[in-house]
């Protein structure tokens, strides 16, 4: 196998040692179930799911999945407020998915900047979760 090959292919080792590539195996429904389901974490301390974007490493397994993953608009639409760049991806990945919106900050006293690009496509969210001041709501 040329080094090409392996950085396009995802393997899955079978219990007799043997090697099956997932690619050829697995729909892509099944991957993007897959997927869809490593967008949450359990959190060990609290013992609830939250969102966590650490999922998106998937994208650097294969090129097959990198492509699939970034054509796959439900994949984005947990949308993460870590930054600026990251909101826009998802936003702009996520196309017209309705999405969902979970932010939570409650030591700024204006509208965060990154809450309002998301508001901005309230036509297309699903649910809202927001904690803040309430400061921050008065002035949405």
């Amino acid at each position: 196998m040329n080094a090409e090959s392996a950085e396009t292919t995802a393997f899955a080792p079978g219990l007799d040692g043997s090697v099956a590539l997932i690619n050829a195996t697995l729909p892509q429904e099944i991957l993007v179930c897959i997927f869809r389901l490593l967008t949450y974490t359990i959190d060990d301390k609290s013992r609830r799911w939250y969102f966590s974007p650490l999922w998106i490493r998937l994208a650097h397994v294969c090129q097959y999945w990198r492509t699939l993953i970034h054509n796959t608009p439900i994949l984005w639409t947990n949308i993460s407020f870590l930054n600026k760049n990251i909101t826009n991806l998802m936003l702009k990945r996520s196309r017209n998915a309705s999405f969902v919106l979970h932010y939570d900050n409650r030591l700024v006293a204006s509208p965060d900047p990154i809450l309002l690009l998301a508001l901005n496509e309230l036509g297309r969210v699903r649910i809202v979760n927001v904690n803040s001041t309430s400061v921050v709501f008065h002035q949405l």
